[in-house]
């Protein structure tokens, strides 16, 4: 993250506008190092990752295809980074978001749009930032709240970035009564065959 402050500011000013640097800088760093994701990039192995990673490993014993760690976000109930290996080698990446009540659908849009500004401060704005209704025929016209729309499974949101290196796709949806809130990652330069395939949660935990 590049933030530029004037060196004529008056030293109040720097004062002030410190903290908040480095408070935004603190809590973009829960999503993503100066990595393609997370502390790794594209390509390494599982073994390179977990040398690596310092946070909490809850990969379940045996796994050979993913590695799941612990990951503490201001204003986020529970996170998790999953690395994904194909080959032993990572070629996709997943930060999954559960609020503490999966029927709070409140809670969970507040979620949302938090993991949105953490990342916007980030990356700049969305390439891409959508409202998906289930139903085209009645898309919009009820005016209905959007948690409304979202506790009766009829709306996907869903907002893209995209760096060199990744292509980020973060959706929230409701199925069976459980939310699906989560950031995939991908690299760049596969864009053009995985950007438009839909997220799919990789476990519950």
């Amino acid at each position: 993250m590049n933030y530029w402050i004037c060196s004529t500011k008056p030293l109040h000013q720097w004062l002030i506008l410190k903290p908040l640097v480095f408070l935004s800088a603190l809590l973009a760093s829960a999503l993503t190092y100066s990595a393609d994701f997370g502390v790794a990039n594209w390509g390494m192995t599982a073994t390179e990752i977990k040398q690596l990673e310092t946070r909490s490993n809850l990969t379940p014993f045996g796994e050979a295809d993913y590695l799941i760690y612990s990951v503490n976000i201001n204003g986020i109930d529970t996170a998790r980074i999953v690395y994904q290996f194909s080959d032993n080698r990572l070629t996709k990446g997943r930060f999954i978001f559960k609020p503490q009540n999966r029927l709070d659908f409140a809670r969970a849009l507040r979620q949302y749009q938090t993991i949105v500004s953490l990342m916007t401060s980030q990356y700049g704005p969305a390439s891409m930032n959508q409202q998906l209704h289930r139903a085209p025929d009645n898309a919009l016209q009820s005016n209905a709240p959007m948690v409304n729309e979202l506790a009766a499974d009829r709306l996907i949101l869903k907002t893209q970035w995209q760096t060199d290196a990744s292509v980020m796709i973060h959706q929230l949806a409701w199925n069976n009564n459980e939310p699906h809130h989560q950031i995939h990652y991908i690299p760049a330069r596969s864009i053009t065959t995985m950007a438009t395939e839909p997220a799919q949660p990789l476990q519950s935990f």
